[in-house]
């Protein structure tokens, strides 16, 4: 054997035994001994979800009627992004955040971020545009 050969072999086994070390640490130690505690108990932050009635006090809620819309009546005076729906008794209900706001839209590709939304919304920017052009 070469001096470069022995030095390899001796580089490999020096490896497998940090590796075995690491190993041999890592079954001694686990997350079972951790307390478990509920959120809030001595944790940092307070993360929950949101009741119902500070959603209606964050969002406008808009009654969902495109049908009325492309005809041009009861049209919606709330402007923002619509951040979520709920269906009550067969009519859709639009949550619309109207905060001065911006959209970021992260998705894979093919999941539909164009066929859903910015086709829709750009059918939404003309129909604006022929509905209240007149008044700007």
């Amino acid at each position: 054997m070469s001096h470069d050969q022995i030095i390899f072999i001796g580089m490999g086994v020096l490896f497998f035994v940090v590796i075995g070390i690491l190993v041999y640490l890592g079954n001694n130690y686990n997350l079972d001994n951790i307390k478990a505690k509920e959120v809030g108990n001595g944790q940092y932050g307070n993360s929950r979800f949101a009741t119902q009635k500070e959603i209606n006090e964050t969002f406008s809620k808009l009654y969902f009627d495109p049908q009325n819309w492309r005809k041009g009546k009861h049209l919606p005076h709330v402007q923002g992004i619509v951040i979520g729906s709920q269906v009550k008794g067969g009519q859709t209900y639009c949550y619309v955040d109207k905060a001065d706001a911006h959209l970021l839209m992260i998705g894979a590709a093919g999941v539909g971020k164009t066929a859903t939304f910015v086709s829709e919304f750009r059918i939404c920017m003309c129909k604006w545009h022929e509905l209240y052009h007149h008044r700007y």
